[in-house]
């Protein structure tokens, strides 16, 4: 195991030491893609506003938690809650969130603890987010809560070619969603400034540094040196172990380079929690932001885990690394809460 610790360690050092105990628990991750069409029970408004969100549930303290943004809605928000009930529905409220109020743009959080029958339905995507306005006190925009994950997709030429490199001016970005109870996986992005005109772009299963086989087609802009790809697939299982392990790329191939212009891997985000627990066994390779850091986690053999957290990191008793495990631990300002791209939204 080994850490890097910045001049902020003593907060670190102290915390591990005040901190003994806290209850073991599995922290639940949810994507909240939110538009007009989930509105007025899957009818929609024809509101031309969007959002998105995240959200985190605690399985020891059954506390789950939302935050996000909204904007580009007909009228000024009026309310803002979590609802309890399945896409298509209408439901009651389960507990109301903090927003910006009056404005055609905003953001929103809060957070509640749910009774049983609640939990149960949150784990099967049972929930929503609802932004009410003064054009529509039903709510204008709603985004069902899903089980999932977030992924950003940065392309150039050095990771293409099994990480080789092709001399390629073109870059791209790009996001993706992974939903656990449908096991689907979409991406979409853009490409600039190819050598070659596109000839085809797909997701590929291996990862960095190495080629894989194709797991899914995507749609593309043909024949061209700028442009966007998107599309999605439903996953194996053992595509979706690779897919948490950054072992999946988006790959777009061009006249000059058969083989792939410019790739990016598929790598998987956290959001920045107040307080983050992070008690898995194994727990995930990827980075771990929070603004306090608090684990009994295992880092697995073979795992790569950083924790970065904005305050204090608290590593109790039950925290350890197997041999052929790497974890780092960075007090680190965290990255800012990613917003829904004007041009592009993943439904």
């Amino acid at each position: 195991m080994k850490g890097t610790f910045t001049s902020y360690s003593f907060c670190f050092i102290f915390c591990m030491c005040l901190f003994a105990i806290i209850t073991q628990a599995q922290t639940v991750n949810f994507v909240i893609p939110i538009d007009e069409q989930q509105a007025n029970s899957g009818s929609g408004t024809g509101s031309p506003g969007l959002g998105y969100g995240y959200g985190t549930y605690d399985m020891a303290t059954k506390v789950l938690s939302v935050e996000g943004d909204f904007y580009g809605m007909l009228g000024n928000s009026s309310a803002a809650h979590v609802h309890q009930n399945v896409a298509g529905a209408n439901g009651g409220v389960v507990f109301g969130l903090t927003y910006t109020s009056g404005s055609l743009s905003g953001t929103f959080s809060g957070s509640g603890t749910l009774n049983t029958a609640q939990e149960n339905a949150l784990l099967v995507d049972g929930m929503y987010v609802n932004i009410h306005s003064s054009s529509f006190s039903g709510g204008e925009i709603r985004g069902q809560i899903l089980r999932g994950e977030q992924f950003s997709i940065y392309l150039d030429e050095s990771q293409a070619s099994s990480g080789n490199g092709t001399g390629s001016p073109g870059t791209g970005i790009g996001r993706g969603i992974y939903l656990y109870n449908t096991m689907e996986l979409s991406v979409e992005g853009d490409f600039n400034n190819l050598l070659g005109n596109t000839t085809n772009a797909h997701v590929h299963l291996a990862p960095a540094g190495s080629n894989g086989g194709i797991t899914f087609d995507l749609t593309y802009s043909m024949g061209v040196k700028n442009g966007v790809f998107s599309g999605s697939d439903v996953l194996n299982g053992d595509e979706e172990f690779n897919l948490l392990l950054n072992n999946m790329y988006v790959n777009i191939h061009s006249s000059t380079n058969g083989g792939g212009e410019v790739r990016g891997q598929i790598i998987l985000n956290d959001h920045c929690m107040t307080d983050l627990v992070v008690n898995e066994n194994p727990v995930v390779s990827k980075i771990h932001y929070g603004t306090n850091i608090h684990s009994q986690g295992i880092i697995g053999d073979g795992s790569n885990v950083t924790f970065q957290g904005a305050d204090c990191i608290r590593l109790l008793p039950g925290f350890s690394s197997l041999l052929g495990g790497e974890f780092n631990a960075d007090i680190a300002p965290c990255p800012a809460a990613p917003l829904t791209n004007n041009n592009t939204s993943i439904k």
